[in-house]
This record gives structure tokens, C-alpha cells and sequence, in this order.
């Protein structure tokens, strides 16, 4: 009895004062001991070793010593022979008879707690289980071993598994990986049959090895890590990172399989079959590293060594891998058996991939095989050599709130790895001074890319500069082993403190070309210096000056070595903003001198371009600012020589005839035929320079990426470039437009690209030297970025290397990267509807900033992007007062307009000040571009051919109409005279200017009254105005009016001013095929006047004879919502134009009405990428309304209250 009470009280003791007897869990640090891994991770339990007691023996042992004598205090001893039956227990539980299951004999079931990063060390961990040499690893687990559970994993699976660990007759460790992820029914369901499976052995005595392991976040959601809870054991110390690295090291080596004749692997320096290639940036030769092993793998080919080779890259770019994507590309190039050939597989992980990195490489490279959701399954071959690319990506560790960064896939940590050094650590290391880890196999200058004329011959040139280096840029061969001056001459030169291998090269390659023509030009010759003398040299300063500025960052990224590639993951609102940040302008265009000389395709003349020479000085001066470039650029001697031989070097490009211009752009372009292909388009200094420097880098072969705001004109200045060379007066297609947006997948850019080298091929048959350029606009709006990436930078697509046609060009243009002001962000959450998810619980975020934050709805740009972002700058308020200006002379000239004196001087100085106004408001309404300008002429012709039809009854109803205010002030004891002023009439042309200004610019406003007043005193002869700023307004409400008062209303519905507007707009976009945006908050008359609208608009069968003259419509409504899909939407504009098919399109037109669209734009899956008249609880991405109508409907004041009640 009293043992039995005993026993009791131990068992309860025992519980409670467990965790006092554990090892305590170890930092996460690495260790770099190399210990026997038994005494690193199994100290506590010594007893697993030691079979010489049995479990009946030690309890009866232990029991027995328990006996009291009467002198002793009975609680003391009590506690004391507690505590040693405990520690006796701890040390006896894997004695070697078989009344107990333990890790040596019959296994354990262990629930391993690990953080989520060291998942994949904890469980090879457990097979480094001697230290006696790398002779006596354990070999790498293999599939049959491990299990990763995911939450598609079936029960099926997971039965399976439990099978073949607890019924296998082999000493092998069975793991179950990530347990936390089963679903719960399925994870509750194998739990039992776990139970059922152990209590069924337990009395057979079988033996069996079995670790689940889970997360240490995550482990109270697991219900098989719940219902173990008795078979806990603490976290052991993990072996370092080194051992690990040794281990994967020892056994990937093809030293160890029997194959090194013939493996793929004969080309890595340890001959692994597996090697990561990192770097801490991007651009610094990762992707080189990969070309250069396919190289020697074919050169051993060629000498009989390996037979047949293949290699294979698959570009990963998405946020999460899809292992079936992968297995596609794989499954194509599986070898039959009998007939394996040696393959490179080349893994390119950008930094956009964060989810699934880990888990893909374990199962591929450690535990050699992957599998598809439908079965199939592809397993690795030691024949085979993979090169896994990524760059050292660090996130914030939200254990110490992000003070410590961590890797972001630690797995790559421990697999054998090379890395890849920028320019300026190679500096170092040739100098002497390594780094901590620094290996012999560290990537520095390639030796190729050294010797090449591409680097060689800018180096000679600036080497010998103020030498002679016209005779060191002829002999660019035989290069010495120099890499170190090398290294620091272009460093000294290039511009950029720290550039990446990939700028550097741009560098080199602009002078380069520069220098090829300078060496045969004989202007820059010996014969030409006694008639100009210095004149070589100042050709010389020039081109290093302006290939300076070709390689200069325009975004703000740090001049410093990176360390890593930090990704904010976490809560830190203080680093919310870094990505953002990063994408912001250092030089704005419009900020830095733009000076350039280019040698002509001649090789031997040049044409000068942005800057001047000061006679008197000999100063290099910016044509456009006066400011001085660079003083004592040339000696008077030269000046004097140069004006003797017809070189105007104080021309300025602005004041030439538009001819010459035209003329002097052709030259640098190799063109023959110079001639204007749209003489609506303003030839200033400025777009000529932005067409040379695109130009150029089209002959360098440097990837052009231009950034800046919608409607800047950068989609226009691509097309007259392409235009310019177009033969005159026949019709060819040289240019591709693909509209980006989030919808967009890489299958379709691909699809894109084939058929713009189709294009290019067919153009280049007929036209020799004509280019065909392919134009990405709004390129960083969709998550498929990094196909474009691939495409400009590796010459791949989708991962297979392409040759594209030395005549087709890429250009790719991006929205900039701009958060909302605080102020905006408040009022659209306060919206309505489409803010239902917390800003920080949505999943649509670019880094840490929720999309519906930002201006433009854009994805993070790739790193190897970023060097190349040039900032194509804003529309100058002069210059696009020219533009306007030769758009209003357009609708004159098109008879859209009447041919009064001064009107378009008049018209584009309303114009302007309007679009002025825009811009200087601190909301939404700030983004205009010249498609405004477009839409008000377009609107104000239309209105203008109203008052000239004589069917329409538009005009005769406004003059006639006085608005209801006016009417109640008179009464009221209004000024009569003034009442007089505002309503006297106007021509109809100035009515219809008015209206469109109406339409286009005053009915986004908040501030509609100071719009008014500005804009009224641009109001001279012809267009007069009487009344001003209140004129506009009441011929607004006139109109309006009208609208409203023609349609069928019932008796509870209020003529609001709400509704008159909504109305009004609605009509005047229907009719004009305009998309419109209608914002605002609901009970704001949106649903109400499309349904008014939809009834009033029958054409000939309307209730009213004011609507017969308008065209008839057809109404399709789509509700929009979160999971709406660009399939939906598209499907329902498909079915809208079925409608108009086989119609009279000048009476009938099939209007989509997107309801609520703000919920779509909130989507992930991004579905807004086709025109349509929407109506939103809160303003949409600026580059969506910027090709509408936007509409906004501010809360109603007082008197509008009053009026609808």
C-alpha cells in the first residue's frame, strides 16, 4: 500500500518537475564545434547507451531504497529519493531489454521543436551521427524516409508513411517534416491510426526509428504534435553550419558515386554535383558563372570526355514556387532509360521568390526526387550538375522585433556553395586584403571578360589618357595581366563608386562603340592635328564624360556594397517604407546636363547635341540651364579651327527649322531618308536627346527601362522614333505595344516576344536597316516582371537561351514608385466597402505597404533591374503648351472646330492654366496628362456639332433655361444687374469650351470654385466671357439641367445636384465612347442615374424627343468584388460587343458598368486591364483614370440637403 502511494506521489512529482531535468535549449546561433554528435545532442540521456539493468529491476531497485528509519524527517528523505528516482529514471529509459521502446532499439517517438528556418538542418541532423571522418556518414535520407507534409498532403499519404517507418525491417529514420501543416481532419485522423499502429507494435515488441518534427511557431496547431505530447523531447544543440556543409559536401560529391567519368559534375572544382552560386547583389556574374560551366562541360565534349551534354535554366519568379511548373520543364527533358546524358540544371531563384525555396531544394537535392499534385514523379541523377543562382536575401527576425537580420532560405546556407564578387571587393581581395569569408573558389574579375577588346580597349584608352590614346585604343589585343590597374582605372572612371560587374560593363561597352568609330575617324587622326589641334582630345574627354552619365544610377541605391538584400517581412513600420525608398529618382532628368557627342554611322563626322562652347572661355556650358559643364574645355586655337571648317558650336537645337532638326536626328540614326512622320509632334531638345539616348543604348546592346509618370509622353516618343524610320508613303509595322497590366502572365509576354521577332524578321528582308522595337508600357504592373528581366538582361526565354534578332529592340517603361499622403490614405479608408480588410492584414502589399497605399498599383522591380532605371522626366510647361497648341490647330484644320482669329492661342492658354491647376492639388485629381487635353477637345467639338444640328435639341433647351438658384436670388432681392451679367449670352463656341471644361476638369474637383476663378481670366476675345468664374458655373448647371429635366422621373426622386451631374457625365461618355470613373460614397445617386440613363436613352423609341437624337444604349452590368478575375471582367465587355455587332454604331452603342470596382482593384489578382465606366466607393491607380473621365462625388453640403429633401 504504501509503495503504491509512493509510486503515485512520484508520478505526480515527476510530472510537475520535468522540464527542471532537461537539457536547456541552446541559442540558434552555429556552432562551430565538431563534437561526437551523441555528446553534443544526447548528453542528458546517457542511459540509451547502457543495457545492464532491466526496467523491472531498476523500478523494484528504487522502490526498495525508499524505506524509512524513525530518526530521519520523512518529508527530507521523501524529497531526496524523489529527486534520485527521477535522475535514475532519466538515465534508464532506453535499457537495452524489451519491456521498453527506445532511439537504439525500438524506437522513440520524438516531437523535435525547431524554428521554421532550421527545419531542414534539424532533420539532417539526425543522420550526422559519427565523427569518427566523412568515411562514416550516414547516407543522405532519402524519399522513402521523409515526409513533407504540406496542406494538400492526403491521408492516404500520411497512412503510408506511418506503414513503412513502424513496419520497416532496416535500421533506417523515418521523419515527418512540418506536421503543423496537415489539415486538421486529416492530421486528427492519422493520429489514430499513429495510436493504433504503436499500441499494435508495442505488443508485438517490433522495433521502428519514427521524428516528427514541426515548427516551434506553429506546434500547438498540429493535433499529432498535441496527442504526443507524453514522447517530448527538449530542442539538442544543431552541429554548425560547417559540419552540415560538410556533410551535404562529402556525399554530393560524384567522387562517391561511381560516376565522376561521366557526370555533368567533372566541371566544379570539388566535383559536387550540387553548387549554390550567391552574391550579395545582383549583376556581379551569378548567371556568367552558370554560362561558363556550360562552356567547359562542351569543350570537354568536344574532346570525347562526356558524351552528348545538356543544360537546362528554369528562371523561378514567382512569390511561392510551383514545384508543377518546375516538373514541366523538367519532364521534358528526362532521359529515357539506357540513354542518360550529362545535363546542367541551372535554377535561377530571384529575390521575388520568398515562399517554398527551402522545401523545393530539400526535396530535390537532398532527398533527390520531386512530385506533381497529379502523381508524377522525377528523380535526380548523379550524371547530372546543379547550379542553384540567388542572391543573400536577409529578412528581419521578428523574434528580436527585427533587430537581427536572418536568411531568408537558410537552406542555402548549408549547401556547397561558390560566391560572387563585385568589382570593387575584387579590388580588395587582388590587393590583399580578403575578407572573413573569402575562399580561393570566390568568382573575381573573369578572366574572358578581361581580355575581351570590350574591356580592353576602354582600359588602354583611359590608361594612356593625355598619352596617346588614340595608338592605345588601336591595339586593344594582347592584353598583359593587369586586372588589378585595370579594375582601378575603370573604377576611377566609370562614375558610379561601386558599381555591379553588369554597370561596369555597360560602361566599357558605351565607350567602346564610342571608340571604335574614334579610332578611324579622321577628324580625331594625326592628320588632323595641325589643322585642329587638341581636337582629339577633346573628342576623348567627351565620350568618357557622357558614357559616365549613360551609367550613372538614377534610383536612390546606396553607393555602398550591399551586404545582402534585405526583405522586410515583419511589422517594423518604421521599415515599411524602405521599398519605397529604394525606387525613388537620385537625378531627375531634368535635374542633370544632358551634353552628347556622337560619332554619325559614317564613322568619321559628328553631330553635337545640349551644350555650347564659350568663345571667349573655352567653357563647356549647358544649352538649356547656362551653366558651366566643364571649364577650359577647349583651347581658342581649336574654337578658332573648328569655326574655319563650318563647326558651329554655339548653335542652339531649338531655334533650327524644324527640317534641320529632323535632319541632324537622322544623321546619329543612320537614316537616309529624312522626313517628317507627324508634324504634330514637338521636336524639342529635349525629346531629341531622351530618342539619342535610347537610340544609343539600342547600339550598345544595354537594356532600356524608362520610368516615369503616365501620360509623359514616353509611349509617343517610342512610336516617332519608329516612325522616323518607316519608309515614306508605304505602310509597315515596326513597332509592338503590349498594354501590361496585373492580368498579364509570362506565357503572354513570351507569346509577345515571338511575335515581335517574327516582325522583326520579316521587316529586316525588306528594310535592311530599319529596327523593330518591342514596347513594354507599364511594365512593373504586373507580377511577371522578372520574365521581362530575363528576356532584357539574360537573353533567355523561360529559361532557354535565345538569339534574338540583332534588329529587334526592347523597350520597357515603369510607373513610378509613390505612396498616397497620410491625408489620402484616411479619407479612402474611411470610403466604404473596399476597405473591409485592415491594411496590415491584407495579403496585396508591395513589401510592407498595402497596394491600395500607392499612387500606382506596381510590383517590386527586379535587383538586376534597378541600375538601368532611367528617369524619362515631366512634360515641360512650355513645351506642352506647343503640344496643345498643335492639337487645337489639328481639330481646326479637321473642321471639328471653327477657324476664328486667335482661337487656338486662346484655347491652348485655357488649356494650360487648367492643366496647371491640376497639378497643383494634393489629391488624386493631380495626375493629368495630355490625354486630357485630348478628351476636352474631343468633348468641345462634340458640343460644338450639337449647336450646328439642327435635329439636336441641346443648345435651343440651355438658352432658354434659367437655373432655379438664379430665379430664387432674383426673387429674393437679387442684384438684377448681376443677374444680367451671368446670363448673358454666349457664342456657342465659348458654351461648348465651357462644357468641356465642365465635363473633363471641374467635375473631379473639391475646389470647384477656385478652378473657376482661375480659369475664367484665360477668357479673352474670342472666347468672352461676361459673367467669369459664375458663368461657368451656371451654364454647367444649365446643362445639367437639361439632362434631368427630360427623363422620366418619379414623384420621391430629388433633382439633386448629385444626380444632375452624374447624369450629365454619363450621357456625355456614352455618347463619346469616354471611360468614366464615378466615385463616391454610397447614396450618392451612382446606381440611380445609370438606371435613369439606361431608360432614358432608347434612341428613336425614347419617351422624350430631347434623347431621340441620341444614340441608343444597351447597359451590362458586372458586380465587382475581391474575387473577381480578369476572365470575368473580359468576358463581359465579349458579350457587350456581341450586342453592337452588326449595329449602326452612330445610333447604338453597348455601355459596361462596373459596380463597385474599387473592390476589384483591391484584388490580387489584379482584374481592371480593360476600359469600361465604373462606379467606385473611392478613387482607382491614377494610370487606370487617367484614360477616363474621373468623376467625384464629395459629401453634400447644406443647401443640397435641403434641396433633395
Amino acid at each position: 500500500m504504501f509503495c503504491a502511494l509512493l509510486s503515485s506521489l512520484a508520478l505526480v512529482w515527476c510530472e510537475e518537475h520535468e522540464p527542471d531535468f532537461y537539457t536547456k535549449p541552446l541559442s540558434n546561433e552555429p556552432v562551430q564545434s565538431e563534437g561526437n554528435i551523441h555528446d553534443e545532442a544526447y548528453r542528458g540521456y546517457t542511459g540509451w547507451m547502457q543495457y545492464q539493468h532491466s526496467m523491472e529491476s531498476m523500478t523494484k531497485g528504487l522502490v526498495h531504497g525508499l524505506g524509512m528509519h524513525p530518526e530521519e524527517n520523512a518529508f527530507n528523505l521523501l524529497h531526496t529519493a524523489l529527486k534520485e528516482l527521477w535522475e535514475k529514471f532519466l538515465n534508464s529509459i532506453s535499457s537495452g531489454i524489451s519491456d521498453y521502446l527506445s532511439i537504439e532499439h525500438l524506437g522513440l517517438i520524438l516531437k523535435r521543436l525547431a524554428e521554421q528556418g532550421e527545419i531542414y538542418n534539424t532533420v539532417l541532423s539526425l543522420y550526422i551521427m559519427y565523427n569518427q571522418g566523412p568515411r562514416n556518414y550516414m547516407p543522405l535520407p532519402q524519399s522513402d524516409e521523409v515526409l513533407l507534409c504540406t496542406p494538400d498532403t492526403t491521408l492516404d499519404m500520411v497512412e503510408v508513411f506511418w506503414r513503412r517507418s513502424l513496419y520497416a525491417e532496416n535500421s533506417k529514420i523515418f521523419c515527418l517534416v512540418n506536421a503543423e501543416n496537415l489539415d486538421y481532419d486529416i492530421a486528427d485522423k492519422a493520429e489514430r491510426k499513429l495510436q493504433t499502429l504503436m499500441t499494435s507494435l508495442k505488443n508485438k515488441g517490433r522495433m521502428y526509428k519514427l521524428v516528427i518534427v514541426c515548427c516551434t511557431n506553429s506546434e500547438r496547431k498540429s493535433v499529432i504534435v498535441r496527442s504526443l505530447g507524453n514522447f517530448y523531447r527538449p530542442s539538442f544543440r544543431l552541429p554548425s553550419i560547417q559540419k552540415i556543409n560538410q556533410y551535404l559536401l562529402w556525399k554530393l560529391k560524384i567522387a562517391n558515386t561511381g560516376y565522376q567519368a561521366s557526370s555533368a559534375a567533372v566541371v566544379d572544382f570539388d566535383g559536387c554535383t550540387v553548387r549554390v552560386v550567391k552574391s550579395n547583389r545582383a549583376g556581379v556574374g551569378k548567371t556568367l558563372y552558370q554560362k561558363r560551366m556550360v562552356t567547359e562541360l562542351t569543350r570537354l565534349t568536344q574532346r570525347g570526355y562526356i558524351q552528348r551534354p545538356n543544360n537546362l535554366t528554369i528562371p523561378l519568379h514567382s512569390k511561392s514556387v510551383d514545384v508543377d511548373e518546375i516538373m514541366e520543364q523538367l519532364m521534358k527533358r528526362t532521359s529515357l532509360p539506357g540513354n542518360q546524358q550529362p545535363t546542367i540544371f541551372h535554377f535561377d531563384i530571384s529575390s521575388e521568390v520568398q515562399d517554398g525555396v527551402d522545401s523545393f531544394l530539400f526535396q530535390l537535392l537532398v532527398l533527390g526526387s520531386l512530385t506533381t499534385s497529379y502523381g508524377y514523379v522525377w528523380r535526380k541523377s548523379v550524371m547530372d550538375y546543379y547550379i542553384i543562382e540567388s542572391l543573400n536575401v536577409l529578412v528581419r527576425d521578428p523574434f528580436t522585433q527585427g533587430r537581427d537580420l536572418k536568411y531568408l532560405h537558410n537552406f542555402l546556407q548549408v549547401l556547397p556553395h561558390v560566391m560572387c564578387r563585385s568589382p570593387k571587393e575584387s579590388l580588395m581581395i587582388l590587393n590583399g586584403r580578403k575578407p572573413p569569408n573569402f575562399s580561393e573558389h570566390d568568382r573575381l574579375f573573369d578572366t574572358q571578360e578581361y581580355q575581351s577588346s570590350t574591356f580592353q580597349r576602354p582600359y588602354k584608352c583611359l590608361k594612356g589618357l593625355g598619352v596617346n590614346s588614340r595608338q592605345d585604343a588601336d591595339h586593344p589585343t594582347n592584353p598583359d595581366d593587369e586586372k588589378r590597374n585595370c579594375l582601378l582605372t575603370l573604377l576611377r572612371y566609370c562614375g558610379v563608386e561601386d558599381p555591379s560587374w553588369s554597370e561596369l560593363h555597360h560602361f566599357v561597352s558605351f565607350l567602346n562603340a564610342q571608340l571604335k568609330d574614334f579610332t578611324v575617324s579622321v577628324f580625331c587622326g594625326a592628320a588632323a592635328q595641325s589643322d585642329l589641334p587638341g581636337f582629339q582630345k577633346f573628342v576623348l574627354r567627351f565620350l568618357i564624360q557622357m558614357s559616365r552619365d549613360f551609367s550613372t544610377r538614377s534610383l536612390v541605391i546606396s553607393e555602398e556594397s550591399p551586404s545582402c538584400h534585405v526583405v522586410n517581412r515583419g511589422d517594423n513600420n518604421e521599415d515599411n517604407d524602405d521599398i519605397i525608398q529604394q525606387y525613388q529618382m537620385r537625378h531627375k532628368w531634368e535635374a542633370r546636363p544632358h551634353p552628347y557627342l556622337f560619332f554619325n554611322p559614317d564613322h568619321h563626322s559628328m553631330t553635337f547635341l545640349g551644350f555650347y562652347i564659350d568663345e571667349a572661355t573655352g567653357n563647356l556650358i549647358d544649352q538649356q540651364t547656362g551653366e558651366i559643364l566643364e571649364p577650359n574645355m577647349m583651347d581658342q586655337n581649336l574654337f578658332k579651327s573648328l569655326k574655319r571648317n563650318n563647326v558651329n558650336l554655339i548653335e542652339s537645337f531649338d531655334d533650327l527649322p524644324r527640317q534641320e532638326k529632323i535632319i541632324k536626328l537622322c544623321q546619329v540614326m543612320g537614316l537616309e531618308n529624312a522626313y517628317d512622320p507627324d508634324d504634330t509632334y514637338e521636336l524639342t531638345t529635349d525629346n531629341v536627346k531622351k530618342m539619342l539616348a535610347i537610340h544609343m543604348r539600342f547600339r550598345c546592346d544595354i537594356p532600356v527601362i524608362i520610368m516615369g509618370e503616365t501620360g509623359c509622353g514616353k509611349t509617343r516618343l517610342v512610336k516617332y522614333m519608329c516612325s522616323l524610320q518607316q519608309p515614306p508613303g508605304i505602310d509597315v509595322q515596326n513597332m509592338i505595344l503590349m498594354k501590361v497590366h496585373g492580368g498579364t502572365t509570362g506565357s503572354d509576354i513570351i507569346r509577345k516576344v515571338k511575335q515581335a521577332e517574327e516582325m522583326a524578321r520579316q521587316n529586316s528582308m525588306q528594310y535592311v536597316y530599319m529596327d523593330t522595337v518591342l514596347f513594354f508600357d507599364e511594365a512593373n504592373t504586373t507580377e511577371a516582371i522578372g520574365v521581362i528581366k530575363e528576356i532584357m538582361c539574360d537573353k533567355t526565354l523561360g529559361g532557354n537561351p535565345v538569339q534574338l534578332h540583332k534588329r529587334l529592340k526592347i523597350v520597357a517603361a515603369c510607373n513610378p514608385y509613390k505612396k498616397h499622403s497620410p491625408e489620402l490614405i484616411k479619407r479612402l479608408e474611411q470610403a466604404g466597402l473596399g476597405y473591409h480588410v485592415d491594411a496590415n492584414a491584407t495579403t496585396d502589399k508591395l513589401g510592407q505597404v498595402p497596394m491600395r497605399n500607392l499612387v500606382y498599383r506596381v510590383q517590386p522591380l527586379p535587383q538586376s533591374l534597378l541600375p538601368l532605371v532611367w528617369d524619362f522626366g515631366q512634360l515641360d510647361a512650355n513645351v506642352e503648351q506647343m503640344y496643345i497648341k498643335q492639337m487645337v490647330l489639328r481639330y481646326i484644320c479637321n473642321n471639328n472646330l471653327p477657324r476664328l482669329q486667335g482661337l487656338e492661342t486662346v484655347v491652348s492658354k485655357i488649356l494650360t492654366a487648367s492643366q496647371s491647376f491640376m497639378r497643383s492639388q494634393k489629391d488624386e485629381c493631380s495626375f493629368v496628362s495630355l490625354r486630357d487635353v485630348e478628351r476636352v477637345l474631343k468633348v468641345m467639338s462634340w458640343f460644338y456639332k450639337q449647336s450646328k444640328d439642327k435635329k439636336s435639341m441641346l443648345f435651343s433647351e440651355i438658352k432658354r433655361r434659367t437655373p432655379e438658384k438664379q430665379r430664387r436670388n432674383v426673387q429674393d432681392g437679387g442684384t438684377f444687374a448681376r443677374y444680367l451679367t451671368v446670363n448673358k449670352d454666349i457664342d456657342d463656341v465659348t458654351r461648348s469650351l465651357v462644357l468641356a471644361l465642365g465635363v473633363c476638369y471641374h467635375s473631379c474637383l473639391k475646389k470647384r470654385k477656385e478652378y473657376r476663378e482661375h480659369v475664367s481670366r484665360y477668357f479673352v476675345h474670342p472666347l468672352s466671357l461676361p459673367g467669369k468664374a459664375d458663368q461657368i458655373k451656371e451654364e454647367i448647371e444649365k446643362c445639367q439641367l437639361v439632362f434631368v429635366e427630360n427623363m422620366t422621373l418619379a414623384p420621391n426622386i430629388a433633382k439633386n445636384q448629385a444626380l444632375k451631374e452624374n447624369v450629365f457625365l454619363m450621357v456625355i461618355c456614352i455618347e463619346l465612347k469616354i471611360p468614366m470613373f464615378l466615385v463616391g460614397k454610397p447614396g450618392s445617386s451612382k446606381s440611380l442615374a445609370k438606371t435613369l440613363v439606361s431608360d432614358a436613352m432608347q434612341g428613336n423609341a425614347a419617351h422624350c424627343d430631347f434623347y431621340k437624337s441620341f444614340k441608343q444604349v444597351q447597359i451590362v452590368s458586372f458586380q465587382c468584388s475581391p474575387l473577381s478575375t480578369p476572365d470575368g471582367i473580359l468576358g463581359t465587355f465579349e458579350d457587350c460587343a456581341s450586342y453592337q455587332k452588326d449595329k449602326n454604331l452612330d445610333k447604338f452603342v453597348s455601355v459596361v458598368v462596373l459596380d463597385e470596382i474599387g473592390l476589384a482593384e483591391d484584388s490580387s489578382r489584379m482584374p481592371l486591364k480593360v476600359a469600361f465606366i465604373g462606379i467606385s466607393n473611392w478613387a482607382l491607380d491614377p494610370a487606370k483614370m487617367n484614360r477616363g473621365i474621373f468623376v467625384q462625388r464629395d459629401v453634400p453640403d447644406r443647401e443640397e440637403l435641403l434641396s433633395s429633401a
